[in-house]
């Protein structure tokens, strides 16, 4: 089973059947140490809101992947506010000589949101922005949520994607929309723009969390790995602790079925003994009335 777990309380969790990508069970929380599965948890991924995580794509000559991804922080750097060695950036795809898409990310945020869920236990497989969980309909080139909270989230065909908030929303659909079909789950923001005379944009009831989306086959066009790459990719170690937690639990089951073994035999014991004492006693009386 894979869990997926929004890195803010309250925690949306969805656990995943790693064979056909169902949804097992779903929840939320406000604290990491009520979570307790029954279900064997093989990898877990964190979802990050999206707004601390930037898509981006540039143009970056060369055949060699290694040579790409040295050269992508320079490539940005006038683009970003934050100095690049305090950030991470991670490859998602790239073509020779042409485009890289690339995810970025502070550095901090990693390390610290790694640290409080591995203080409550968890090892975290891999971190995914929030907008890359959405589905893409298969008749739409960009999928849009109106979130609750007023933001929008919107991920591209091409696996890019942002969240912008209410005040950029006219500016994305200037540059953004034209000749693009666009898939939204806001039946009444789909009429409004009809009525303006958008015919590019459909109603898709894909609700406004992380369960329903999976439900909708999000992730069988999301892309893996995502941030956990280069220096944060230790994902033989992280298989190595899995198993020693796997045989761990199963030599203390071993364990806990021995040590009922040996109780049920002491309290069987007992019940025979004390058969045996009332039977004596019983000859005793009998004997010597």
């Amino acid at each position: 089973m894979d869990l997926y777990i929004t890195v803010n309380s309250p925690y949306q969790w969805v656990i995943v059947n790693d064979d056909n990508r169902s949804v097992v069970a779903t929840g939320e929380t406000e604290s990491l140490d009520e979570l307790k599965f029954d279900q064997p948890i093989k990898h877990t991924k964190l979802v990050f809101d999206g707004t601390n995580v930037a898509s981006h794509r540039v143009n970056v000559p060369g055949t060699s992947r290694k040579n790409v991804i040295s050269a992508i922080p320079f490539v940005l750097e006038e683009e970003l506010t934050d100095d690049i060695d305090d950030l991470h950036f991670a490859l998602q795809k790239w073509t020779p000589n042409e485009s890289a898409d690339v995810l970025v990310v502070k550095d901090r945020l990693i390390q610290d949101s790694m640290a409080h869920f591995a203080d409550a236990g968890f090892v975290i497989d891999d971190i995914v922005p929030l907008y890359l969980m959405l589905p893409q309909h298969p008749g739409a080139d960009i999928t849009l949520v109106k979130m609750p909270s007023g933001d929008y989230l919107i991920r591209s065909g091409d696996g890019s994607g942002t969240v912008i908030d209410e005040d950029m929303l006219e500016l994305w659909w200037e540059m953004e929309a034209n000749g693009n079909i666009i898939a939204i789950n806001d039946e009444t923001m789909v009429k409004e723009l009809i009525a303006g005379d958008w015919d590019n944009v459909q109603f898709w009831d894909i609700g406004d969390t992380l369960a329903s989306w999976i439900a909708h086959g999000s992730l069988e066009k999301t892309a893996a790995p995502c941030l956990l790459q280069g220096k944060y990719d230790d994902s033989e170690e992280r298989q190595t602790r899995f198993d020693y937690k796997m045989a761990i639990n199963f030599m203390l089951a071993g364990v806990g079925i021995y040590v009922c073994s040996i109780l049920a035999n002491y309290f069987y014991l007992g019940y025979q003994a004390s058969l045996l004492e009332s039977q004596a006693v019983e000859i005793y009386h009998t004997a010597f009335p």
